[in-house]
């Protein structure tokens, strides 16, 4: 009896006969059952912890995508007023944009970058976030903005030209604002 409302239950508000995909497991186990009860809520306890299991990874993974997606926004933030910051620093006078590690891990990044585009390789942060996500937008508040103002429409090779261009300037500045030497 119990197997059989079980059964019943998974079928409700649905079309007779269809059950849902995650539902077939449990149903099939449900109606071979045979009126065990003990087994019945057994099954019925691993359906449900099943689901809860499920709903927590799907939410982990989220909160990971999210987390890679502010990082990847880091980065080109990184890279977009790492530059920017070396123009208006030489002008002034700030010391600190003339920092090697500052500079060098700076003209790699962009130089990383611009390599991915002109080699036609998907950046992994971007891999990484969609195999996280399934192939679904971000839906969390952070998760969307963040995808605003990182992700424009645009053909492939205008990214890649701004790519490039990018690491020539940051080549030249590092030509015409080279990093600081070490007293010997």
């Amino acid at each position: 009896m119990p197997a059989q409302m079980l059964t019943q239950s998974l079928h409700m508000a649905r079309e007779p006969g269809i059950v849902e995909k995650r539902d077939e497991r449990a149903a099939d186990l449900a109606t071979r059952a045979g009126g065990n009860f003990a087994g019945d809520c057994a099954l019925r306890g691993v359906h449900l912890l099943e689901s809860e299991l499920r709903e927590a990874l799907c939410h982990a993974c989220a909160m990971m995508a999210d987390l890679i997606l502010v990082v990847h926004f880091l980065i080109v933030l990184f890279i977009v007023s790492g530059l920017l910051s070396v123009w208006i620093g030489a002008a002034v006078g700030w010391r600190w944009v003339r920092n090697p590690w500052f500079r060098y891990l700076h003209l790699g990044a962009i130089a990383f970058v611009a390599a991915e585009a002109l080699l036609g390789v998907m950046c992994p942060l971007t891999v990484w976030e969609d195999a996280l996500r399934g192939g679904v937008r971000a839906e969390s508040f952070v998760g969307r903005w963040v995808r605003y103002f990182l992700y424009y429409e645009a053909p492939e090779w205008v990214f890649t030209l701004a790519y490039v261009a990018w690491t020539v300037a940051t080549l030249a500045t590092l030509r015409l604002f080279p990093p600081r030497q070490r007293a010997a």
